[in-house]
Order: C-alpha cells, then structure tokens, then sequence
C-alpha cells in the first residue's frame, strides 16, 4: 500500500511474488521484471476544492506478528487489521483521520496466478468505495506516540476535559449479526452503525459519508498532577504515559484488559 498526497490524495494498492529470489547474489530487476510489484487499485479520497489539495498523508497499524504466541491461549486474528491515516489539507494542514480495514485493501489483489499479463489495475472514485468501507473523522486530538493500534481496536490521544482527561477508544471489530445482543451494554459503550450526520468541512466538495460500523468506549480518568501526554496499546494492556519527576523521565501507568 502506497498513500498519494496529491490534490484530492489517493491510496495505491500493490502485489508482489513472495516467492521471487532474495539471495544477496540476486540482481536488480529491470522494469520489465515480472518481480517488480504491480499496482492493482487506486482508490481515490473525497474531492477538494480548489486551492485545498492533501498535503500530508500519514498512515500507521499494528505490528505484524509471524506466529502465534506460545502459552497463549487467545490472539487477535492477523485478518482483523485497521490502518489509521492521518490526513492534512490545505495551507493550514486542517487535519482529518480515516480508518480503513486490511481485509478490505486485500480484497483488491487478484488470487489468479499469472495475471501480470492480462490484469487491468482498477480506479475506484471515494463514492464508490469509501462511504460503506471507512471512517472519516475531524481529528480531536494529534497521536504523539506510535502503537496506539492493535488488531481493530485504537485508543485516541488524550482529550483534556478540565481536571481529568477522557480515554476513548474505538473498536471496529463489530460483527452486526450481534447487533441486537440480549446482553446489554455497560456504561459508556455506543455502537456507532451508520453516518448520521455526514462530515461538513469547506475542504470538501460536498459533505463525507463514511458508514464502517465501530464502538466508542469512554472512561474519565481520576485528576492527576500531570496529565497523560500518549497512550498505547496491546492485546492485554493499555500504557499511559506522563512527564516523570525528573527532566526527560516518562512515567508509564499499565492498565489491563
């Protein structure tokens, strides 16, 4: 995956041979070589107006893990993968995020083999792709620290809220067949399942629809001395992270699932 920050910006999707040769004898390929990756979708983001073109296009998951854990019972499953893309535009870099699922940019790789010769790469317009597969928000708050995803599930920078702060985080590992579970939902859980309100921004063209079905979950932290500047994230754990006592220190809290 290749993210374009260029006028409207633009996501390049690309397949390669896993299975071609690496050796350190192994030559540089020619643009001809067959193991060059080839581009098969570009899918495009919401048109601008004039003069509001992307300029920084960021984009950060989880890590990929080879193998399961030994001793671990459970894991997240390597297919339930969000990327979280930061999004600037404009002179003054007016700050978006869009949170899209690995399975889907997946979808565009052809499964047949051979098809270098007879595959057509696709361009798909936001209307087509984006509204029912992402999720397009104003940023609240900028990521000062990497590893805040894992698996589907992501946990926002701290949001000041006076005295204390607010944890939130989104899990877009919603399976809408449990939609209308008998069990109901704890305090400061909300399933978010359709755009209610599209995004308005005089960058856009017209209003953005983004429909990816995801939980918000909220929790106010206790009022501390030093506020959290960062959160990250795991499996089993949630780390906050504060200024420590001393110059340069960060004090780490761990909290667990």
């Amino acid at each position: 995956m290749v993210t374009v920050a260029h006028g409207q910006g633009h996501i390049e999707i690309y397949t390669f041979n896993a299975d071609e040769d690496v050796s350190p004898e192994a030559q540089s390929p020619s643009i001809k070589d067959p193991r060059l990756p080839v581009r098969v979708a570009t899918l495009l983001l919401p048109p601008v107006k004039p003069g509001k073109n992307l300029q920084r296009f960021a984009t950060h998951s989880g890590p990929f893990i080879g193998r399961p854990t030994p001793g671990r019972p459970f894991e997240t499953s390597p297919d339930c993968r969000l990327h979280v893309m930061e999004l600037g535009y404009g002179d003054h870099l007016e700050r978006f995020s869009l949170f899209v699922r690995n399975r889907y940019l997946l979808s565009y790789i052809p499964p047949e083999s051979g098809f270098r010769e007879t595959y057509t790469p696709v361009t798909m317009p936001w209307d087509e792709w984006g509204p029912a597969n992402t999720r397009f928000v104003s940023v609240i708050a900028r990521f000062q620290w990497l590893r805040y995803v894992h698996g589907e599930r992501v946990v926002l920078p701290p949001v000041p809220g006076g005295l204390s702060s607010i944890l939130l985080t989104l899990d877009f590992n919603v399976h809408l067949k449990r939609v209308d579970d008998p069990v109901p939902l704890g305090d400061g859980d909300e399933t978010v399942m359709s755009d209610k309100d599209p995004l308005s921004s005089d960058i856009f063209l017209e209003p953005v629809v983004s429909k990816l079905p995801f939980v918000v979950r909220a929790r106010i932290q206790p009022p501390m001395e030093q506020q959290y500047s960062g959160y990250m994230i795991d499996q089993d754990h949630l780390v906050g992270m504060r200024s420590g006592d001393h110059p340069g220190n960060v004090d780490l809290d761990v909290y667990t699932f």
